[in-house]
């Protein structure tokens, strides 16, 4: 007789954040990230889940790596976002440099490969965002001029 694990599955809420601004638009985003993490010594990823009338849901870390790079488990990210009941999301990380932002192929990669996840799944990405003290960069904008998101 073969033993079989009954489980359940819950996202448990560890606090809230009061933000005052509506997060309509890349650019509101990127204002979030700067309150969220405000001086990053180690490169971060944060995820955004958003309803259907496009309001936050949750607002969760969901990796750390090194000064260079931050490995991402793509299933994590899609976890989270279903157990919420999200129909699209924002996903950013930083960059501790200063100076331009410029999109690696690792970042490039794990955008289409989000992309991708989302369409299958029915959970839209609005924009990954590399982001620093000075600014940021939609690497799916990036992507979608470059015509590259099928690719």
């Amino acid at each position: 007789m073969e033993r079989i694990q009954l489980i359940h599955l819950e996202a448990v809420r560890d606090g809230e954040l009061f933000y005052e601004k509506e997060l309509r638009c890349t650019k509101d985003v990127y204002e979030l990230a700067k309150m969220v993490d405000r001086n990053p010594d180690r490169e971060k990823v944060y995820l955004m889940g958003v309803d259907s009338s496009h309001a936050p849901v949750f607002l969760e870390l969901v990796a750390q790596g090194g000064i260079n790079e931050c490995p991402v488990d793509i299933r994590n990210i899609f976890k989270s976002l279903l157990l919420a009941n999200c129909t699209s999301f924002f996903v950013w990380h930083n960059h501790t440099s200063l100076g331009p932002i410029r999109s690696s192929l690792a970042d490039r990669k794990v955008t289409k490969m989000l992309y991708k996840a989302g369409e299958l799944l029915g959970i839209r990405m609005d924009d990954h965002l590399i982001v620093n003290n000075e600014g940021y960069h939609s690497v799916l904008g990036e992507l979608m001029k470059e015509g590259g998101i099928c690719q």
